[in-house]
């Protein structure tokens, strides 16, 4: 979780890491008492280390996430348009977001071989891009009448079936980008999903109109009687690795299984989310399901019994509209409207690290109150705040003196101002640090925590769990070593038989220079 503020500085393992390290953390257990002088997180602390990998801030409403076939991509579309690729072991971005939708991005998927993305667009449209250079390859495929909602490769690269509002399939060569007979027609409703069979011969599609169908992929014509049982609009479908069962998930809240060939239900419904089930997944090697909600979580489910498995993974802060697995079936993305990425450990459920790159969304007001909110529509999920001006849970955080609540930070240091303060105006950086002028890193703050960071002139914070620290006998800059206390090591014998005494600080000194 910590690689990354740990890499820019290395004193931030007693710094930030050590403070924001769960009671768990056996590094926490055996250092705390060493180094008494670091942040104190008063509220906010995990309980216990996240199940989040790692987390890239795209910066606009994810709506979907891809997987290359090597494992070593992951390619995002979202709200503002575009298509963005990452790469998956340091959640880096690769080149510029890919433009040329005129509206959001509702569906990517990548070509088998790699090279190849396709994305749907509200904009009508599908387009096609070089997952290389990032470039479009050739024009638009058009043909839908209204919003495309969900694309696919067929699995043998020749083919590509995209879902529409318009009620319909359609069918396009890959190669092309020409469309291939007539579109598929027989929902009632929206296509929101649409999944081609491991063997490319079959296709399934899941409607607003509750259903899913299969169709032949190479004529186009409806494979036996819509698969009926959930009650409410089917949003995802997916086949197993071994092309036997399809599942579906819905905004019933539920999974379902089906058989592939008779188009039967297998068991009951799998239930667990408390909102729609907004994308499934199978895992490869077929044993799991992974399913994304607007419940704000992710949950694994066993393929062969139905149970789920361990906790639902949380840490998004909005819908989850997007699962994949990834290749080798150990980790799993989610695209959510919380403008993130999140890389989860698909077998233990625990995280990486973290990548920010967008603005901290919290808007203070004229009281001090500051509303988190990673809504559409702060105020509805608010409406008007109002606190008395005289009330102050922390007396002297404003007009006092300054208190542990840390409204000034002092150093004895020159290069660091005589006093810095730590306020509601503390610039909080994509990345996560908060700097002191000049740009001087003076602590990390884990994503889950900064969207309720309590500053010292704030008073109380709707929409996130609050994150409170003590910041009074906080060492920090090039006095960064009395964090620990001063510890004498014992005299050793040098080959000459002079004794020396060395310093805790003064190994510091020589190894880093300060954060």
């Amino acid at each position: 979780m910590f690689n990354d503020p740990i890499s820019q500085s290395v004193p931030h393992i007693y710094l930030s890491a050590l403070p924001f390290s769960p009671p768990e953390s056996a590094l926490l257990q055996h250092w705390s008492q060493e180094y008494p002088n670091t942040l104190h997180v008063e509220a906010g602390r995990p309980e216990k280390w996240s199940a989040i990998l790692r987390v890239l801030y795209v910066g606009s409403m994810v709506t979907s996430v891809a997987f290359s076939r090597d494992g070593t991509r992951i390619a995002s579309g979202s709200h503002d348009k575009t298509i963005r690729l990452w790469d998956a072991a340091s959640g880096t971005a690769i080149g510029e977001p890919l433009q040329g939708h005129s509206y959001l991005v509702r569906s990517i998927a990548f070509s088998p071989d790699g090279t190849r993305i396709a994305s749907g667009s509200y904009d009508w449209t599908i387009r096609l891009w070089d997952a290389a250079s990032g470039t479009a390859i050739g024009k638009p495929l058009r043909g839908h009448s209204y919003w495309v909602r969900s694309v696919a490769f067929s699995p043998d690269g020749t083919r590509i079936a995209s879902g529409s509002d318009d009620s319909t399939i359609r069918l396009w060569d890959a190669a092309s980008g020409t469309a291939i007979g007539e579109p598929l027609q027989g929902h009632s409703d929206f296509v929101g999903s649409v999944a081609f069979s491991p063997d490319s011969t079959c296709i399934a599609s899941g409607s607003d109109d509750k259903t899913i169908r299969l169709w032949d992929a190479a004529s186009g014509t409806a494979i036996g009687e819509p698969l009926q049982g959930h009650s409410h609009w089917v949003t995802s479908v997916a086949f197993s690795p071994d092309g036997t069962s399809i599942a579906s998930g819905s905004c019933d809240r539920t999974i379902r299984l089906w058989d592939a060939a008779l188009g039967t239900a297998i068991r009951e419904p799998l239930q667990g989310h408390s909102h729609w089930v907004s994308s499934v997944a199978f895992s490869p090697d077929g044993t799991r399901i992974a399913s994304g909600s607007d419940d704000k979580t992710i949950r694994l489910w066993d393929a062969a019994s139905g149970t789920a498995i361990g906790e639902p993974l949380q840490g998004h802060s909005h819908f989850v509209r997007s699962v994949a697995f990834s290749p080798d079936g150990t980790c799993i993305a989610s695209g959510s409207h919380d403008n993130t990425i999140r890389l989860w450990d698909a077998t233990s459920g625990t995280a990486i690290s973290y990548l920010l790159r967008h603005p901290f969304p919290v808007t203070p007001n004229d009281n001090n109150v500051c509303i988190a909110s990673n809504a559409e529509d702060t105020t509805a999920q608010l409406g008007h705040a109002s606190i008395s001006s005289d009330f102050n849970p922390f007396p002297g955080s404003s007009e006092s003196s300054p208190n542990k609540y840390g409204a000034i930070i002092t150093s004895r240091n020159p290069d660091i101002a005589e006093t810095s303060t730590f306020s509601n105006c503390s610039p909080l950086g994509d990345d996560g640090w908060v700097t002191l002028p000049g740009e001087k890193l003076l602590f990390w703050v884990p994503p889950a925590n900064r969207l309720g960071l309590l500053r010292p002139g704030t008073l109380k914070v709707f929409g996130a769990p609050e994150t409170r620290i003590d910041v009074m006998n906080f060492a920090h800059g090039t006095d960064w070593t009395r964090c620990r206390r001063t510890l004498e090591f014992p005299a050793f014998p040098t080959v000459t038989g002079v004794f020396v005494s060395i310093s805790f600080q003064s190994i510091n000194r020589i190894l880093v220079s300060g954060p």
